[in-house]
């Protein structure tokens, strides 16, 4: 079939965009246009066959965001000292959420390798069985099984919104040895349209590094808001990115990196985001890190930070 133009939501900065006088189109390429496949209590899915050798899915969250509410996102840290201890079983992720939201946090990310194998389908059920009153959306970090690596974005009830597999895969050398992570191949990409918030996307780690995929989600698909979640000690280039999505796409990015003192990450985050002024558009750029063996940033004067036992959230508004 032909493509089709399909308008994404309303960002949640679009009145900034229109005090500054700045215009950027708000049209993305899908493939058939009757392609609608059903209507669920909470989101559309509209899937496209082919684009770029991809395959697109967009889905539509029936939850709108409310105009002119605080929304504030909890960067995850943890204090350890040791990477295996990061990892979350079904009942610590629930626990963690739960905290989460008696904190106001409205969006919560998680790091990658944060899940443990094949406890997603238990935390969405968990959720389901508390009241969450504040948090909107909980990007999980991503579990490993069966050579995936796969993130997940779930509602404050449980339900499974979209899921992203890793598809740029992690090299390192060692001893003049490369090692590379043994990732299978998957050309599926959801994505998400929230009114009021914008089409998000949500990506892992060196994914976000690739001028092809960036440019398949802020340039073809046309994402506004992006989240990476990342186990990573070179971010160089994963902030040169960010700032360029914001100053000339209007790209709003959001990342959580592993707090590995063993590994000495000492960007446990940033957030770059779209800054208008007349005509024009510069980055803003918040960056959570860590000059000693703590988690929590002491580096983003505009962040909040939230402590519990060896957790620690940072929150930016």
């Amino acid at each position: 079939g032909g493509l089709f133009f399909m308008a994404a939501p309303c960002s949640y900065d679009n009145d900034l965009k229109t005090k500054a006088h700045i215009r950027l189109s708000r049209q993305s390429a899908v493939s058939e246009p009757n392609s609608l496949e059903t209507t669920f209590n909470s989101y559309q899915i509209i899937k496209t066959k082919k684009l770029l050798d991809y395959s697109i899915k967009i889905k539509k969250y029936n939850k709108p965001f409310v105009l002119g509410k605080d929304i504030n996102v909890g960067i995850f840290s943890s204090n350890i000292s040791s990477y295996s201890e990061l990892v979350f079983n079904c009942n610590n992720f629930t626990i963690n959420a739960k905290y989460l939201d008696d904190n106001n946090i409205t969006i919560a990310i998680f790091p990658e390798l944060s899940l443990l194998p094949n406890t997603i389908n238990c935390i969405s059920k968990q959720l389901k069985s508390i009241d969450l009153e504040n948090i909107e959306l909980i990007f999980t970090g991503s579990e490993w099984k069966d050579n995936n690596n796969v993130a997940y974005v779930l509602s404050s009830n449980g339900d499974i919104l979209l899921s992203h597999h890793k598809h740029s895969k992690f090299s390192k050398f060692v001893d003049n040895a490369e090692y590379i992570e043994d990732i299978k191949y998957n050309n599926c990409f959801e994505f998400l349209d929230i009114d009021n918030f914008g089409r998000i996307g949500y990506m892992i780690c060196k994914d976000c590094t690739g001028i092809e995929l960036n440019s398949l989600f802020t340039s073809i698909v046309n994402v506004k808001i992006l989240f990476i979640s990342a186990y990573t000690t070179q971010i160089s280039l994963m902030e040169n990115m960010a700032k360029s999505n914001a100053e000339t796409l209007a790209v709003t990015s959001i990342m959580c990196n592993t707090c590995n003192n063993e590994n000495g990450n000492n960007v446990l985050g940033y957030v770059f985001q779209p800054e208008y002024n007349n005509k024009s558009i510069s980055a803003q750029k918040h960056e959570f890190s860590r000059p000693d063996d703590s988690c929590c940033s002491t580096t983003c004067s505009k962040c909040k930070k939230i402590y519990k036992n060896k957790y620690c959230i940072n929150v930016v508004k």
